[in-house]
């Protein structure tokens, strides 16, 4: 079975760094800008976990996590943001406490394990039905 991920990041740069990573390891990656884009892929794809940036323009991280998770409450998540942005995280952390942590900038090994953990800790979401 081939894993869907979402990359979901204002940045173009992190998105591009993080597909190439991915990519090389087997994953299928989709890539959105916003919040509006990451719930339309929540919506019309089947994803297997989902990388979230927290402080994104417009819809914030947090915003878009309530909705994925009153959705797909068994969806992985990992929020990504900076040490600085600490009291955000610790917010979605008290509503959703399944929810990991990336500190940026990060160490593409560690992207790379935290996943393959993931995936290993979380069945597929199929065979939790």
């Amino acid at each position: 079975m081939n894993r869907r991920l979402l990359i979901v990041d204002d940045n173009r740069g992190v998105r591009f760094l993080l597909r190439e990573l991915l990519s090389t390891e087997g994953y299928e990656v989709l890539e959105a800008a916003n919040g509006r884009e990451a719930l339309f892929y929540s919506t019309n794809s089947d994803l297997s976990l989902v990388l979230l940036d927290v402080k994104m323009p417009g819809m914030t991280g947090l915003e878009v996590l309530d909705k994925l998770k009153s959705s797909n409450p068994d969806l992985p998540v990992i929020l990504m943001s900076a040490y600085s942005e600490m009291e955000l995280l610790n917010k979605a952390l008290e509503f959703h406490p399944k929810v990991l942590f990336l500190s940026k900038p990060f160490d593409l090994n560690n992207v790379r394990e935290l996943i393959k953990n993931t995936f290993i800790y979380t069945p597929p979401l199929d065979k939790l039905e």
